[in-house]
């Protein structure tokens, strides 16, 4: 911006910008940007209640702010500020499984870990934060918001009260103010009751961890274990571990410890809490993997069968295949054009055995004969070669093979290096590679 001009994200747009190089013009009127207009925009909004939502394209994420008075002894204080910001309503919207939302899980995470491990210059806060207590008040140092049941005020800092007046007037404000100070009064909230069986909690649902596609991967297929009676409902409980596993999950749970990666699993380092959300994500993680593989194996499975119906290998099937259906389509095109020239004999040789028309039938049974001769059908006319069986196998014509074969191949020992008196002994190209169908094992044998 020209003239070192700055304005806040509301009257940005009506700063004019100039391209002059080396003007120095000035613009006459310039546009009203003082702190009475962001002050009453800031009031009108505090007396609206006005709710803003914001989501986050990046992180994918939402919450709404909203603005709030401070507490009624906030002019004493030194900062002396006026509005809070009101941070609530939390909410992720990492829901599917493509590429967008896991990017952007996966940049959620990682502030995350910036929050409760490594930002900001108190050293208090270069320790990592174990439990949820300290994760909650490094959020509340940096307004960050990971769980939907936090609320965090963020203070406004440049609409204060004057230093010098206690008593709130009025006539010393170029800008509306709040009447009186109002004091935050925080509801109770009634907690539900923790259920000791099911040992899940609501407030480390959204508690970020670590990737399901590093648990994914470094997580091996369970060990055959004895397993419980399953019960009539959606639960059942496991004795050794002494808490209910959903039915669908209990095939995969074992006793050995889930790591958090695969560095831990070498170490026999950190591993998830048995109960705990990780834990259930990993044993989650752990099912999909198994059943990927299942599928995979199956897959398999049939394609070897497959190849084994057409008496080939898995290697060389879809070219088999590929080519079997080219021939095919070749032989019904002939089929189709020499069918017209037998049933054109066919007909003259009727009209000369009843004796219709015998010179005129014999002449064009002559030149019939003529086009007889004449009939070929270029296999690569009909057959699209730009196909992906032929592009990996390629076409090697005849002539192209002989000249590989190379029989007056000129020896190697021609070299004027006395050191090495005798080369090896170069094989020439065998017969059999002038075949179509060449087994790989003699390629890798020559």
């Amino acid at each position: 911006m020209s003239f070192k001009r700055r304005g806040c994200i509301l009257h940005q747009k009506f700063i004019k910008l100039f391209q002059y190089r080396y003007g120095t013009d000035y613009p006459a009127e310039p546009p009203i940007n003082s702190k009475a207009i962001h002050a009453t925009v800031l009031h009108n909004r505090w007396i609206n209640k006005k709710e803003k939502h914001i989501y986050s394209q990046r992180l994918g994420i939402s919450y709404k702010n909203q603005y709030v008075l401070t507490s009624f002894n906030a002019y004493t204080r030194p900062e002396r500020r006026i509005y809070q910001k009101q941070l609530f309503d939390f909410r992720t919207h990492h829901v599917t499984e493509s590429k967008t939302h896991q990017r952007q899980k996966l940049r959620f995470e990682r502030a995350c870990r910036a929050i409760f491990h490594r930002r900001g210059n108190r050293v208090d806060t270069r320790a990592p934060a174990q439990n949820l207590q300290e994760q909650l008040r490094r959020s509340r140092i940096h307004h960050f918001l990971f769980l939907p049941s936090q609320h965090i005020y963020k203070p406004i800092q440049h609409v204060k009260y004057h230093r010098n007046f206690r008593i709130i007037d009025h006539l010393h404000y170029n800008f509306p103010i709040p009447s009186r100070a109002y004091r935050r009064t925080k509801k109770k909230k009634h907690r539900p009751k923790k259920n000791i069986n099911l040992q899940h909690d609501t407030l480390t649902q959204h508690i970020p961890q670590e990737s399901p596609e590093e648990i994914m991967i470094t997580h091996d297929l369970p060990a055959t274990t004895i397993q419980p009676i399953l019960s009539d409902d959606k639960n059942t409980w496991h004795d050794k571990l002494g808490f209910l596993v959903p039915n669908h999950l209990l095939p995969y749970v074992t006793e050995e410890p889930l790591y958090v990666s695969k560095t831990q699993e070498k170490i026999k380092g950190r591993t998830h809490e048995p109960g705990s959300q990780p834990w259930f994500k990993a044993v989650k993680d752990r099912k999909i993997l198994a059943e990927r593989l299942a599928e995979r194996e199956e897959a398999n499975r049939a394609y070897s069968l497959r190849a084994h119906l057409w008496g080939t290998t898995t290697h060389n099937l879809e070219f088999r295949d590929s080519m079997v259906s080219d021939l095919t389509h070749f032989q019904n095109h002939f089929h189709t054009e020499i069918s017209k020239l037998t049933n054109r004999r066919h007909l003259y040789q009727e009209n000369l055995d009843k004796g219709k028309a015998v010179s005129k039938n014999t002449k064009r049974l002559e030149l019939l004969e003529q086009d007889f001769a004449k009939f070929q059908i270029d296999y690569h006319s009909i057959i699209d070669t730009r196909q992906i069986h032929y592009r990996i196998k390629g076409h090697t014509s005849d002539d192209t093979k002989e000249l590989e074969f190379r029989p007056h191949k000129r020896s190697d020992n021609m070299s004027l290096d006395n050191i090495r008196h005798t080369g090896s002994i170069k094989k020439p190209r065998s017969d059999l590679l002038i075949t179509d169908d060449v087994n790989v094992s003699i390629l890798q044998d020559l």
